[in-house]
C-alpha cells in the first residue's frame, strides 16, 4: 500500500511519511485510523508487538499516556486493572498512578483508585503515606482529604462508625482551614475536594 493509498482527509501521504521518520507524534485517534486502514492493533502500530486482548489494551493506555491523553490512557488502565492479574495488572495500577501523579493528586488519590479497585490493603498504605506526608508538611488541605479518604475506605470495609469519625474529622478540618484563611480575592481558598 503507497502512502497516497494510506491517506485520508486529515492524515496527508507527506504527514504519514513525517510519521514514518519520526519527526511527527500522532494523537491516539490518528493512530486509531491508521491502524484500522492497515487492519492491524494500535499497539501494533505503535510498538512493533503484536498482544493480544488486555495487553493490547495496556499497551494502547500506556500510548495514550505518552501522548497526554490521560482521559483515554485511565480508561485502559481501569479496564485492564479491573480484569487482569499479574504483571499486566501491576502495570494499569503503575499507570493509574502516574495518572494520578500527573494531576498533581497526592497518595490520597492513589489511594481512592485502589479502593476503586477493591484492593484495600494498598489503599490503606497509600492513606496511611499520605497521612504522613500531610502532617510532615503541615498542609490542612492535605489532612482533610485524607480523612476523607480514610472515611471512604472504612465505608467500603463496612466499618460504619469508624468513617463517620473519619468524615467527622475531614468536615472540622475543612470548617477550620476556610476560618483560618484570608477572604481576599487574591488569595481564593481552594476546597478540599472528596473523592
Amino acid at each position: 500500500m503507497s502512502l497516497r493509498d494510506l491517506a485520508f482527509p486529515g492524515c496527508t501521504a507527506p504527514y504519514i511519511s513525517a510519521l514514518e521518520h519520526g519527526r511527527r507524534t500522532p494523537s491516539l485517534q490518528m493512530l486509531t485510523a491508521l491502524a484500522e486502514r492497515l487492519n492491524v492493533s494500535v499497539g501494533y502500530l505503535a510498538t512493533g508487538a503484536d498482544g493480544g486482548g488486555l495487553g493490547d489494551v495496556l499497551i494502547e493506555a500506556e500510548v495514550a499516556l505518552r501522548l497526554d491523553e490521560l482521559e483515554s490512557a485511565e480508561h485502559g488502565f481501569a479496564r485492564v486493572a479491573e480484569k487482569a492479574g499479574g504483571e499486566l495488572r501491576a502495570r494499569a495500577l503503575g499507570g493509574l498512578a502516574e495518572l494520578a501523579a500527573r494531576r498533581g493528586d497526592t497518595e490520597a488519590a492513589i489511594a481512592n483508585t485502589y479502593i476503586d479497585l477493591g484492593d484495600l490493603g494498598g489503599s490503606a498504605g497509600a492513606l496511611a503515606s499520605a497521612l504522613s506526608e500531610a502532617e510532615e508538611l503541615d498542609d490542612p488541605i492535605l489532612r482533610a482529604r485524607v480523612h476523607w479518604s480514610q472515611s471512604r475506605l472504612h465505608t467500603v470495609e463496612g466499618r460504619h462508625e469508624l468513617a463517620a469519625r473519619f468524615a467527622f474529622g475531614w468536615s472540622r478540618r475543612a470548617r477550620s482551614w476556610r476560618s483560618a484563611v484570608p477572604r481576599s480575592p487574591a488569595s481564593t481558598p481552594r476546597r478540599p475536594r472528596p473523592h
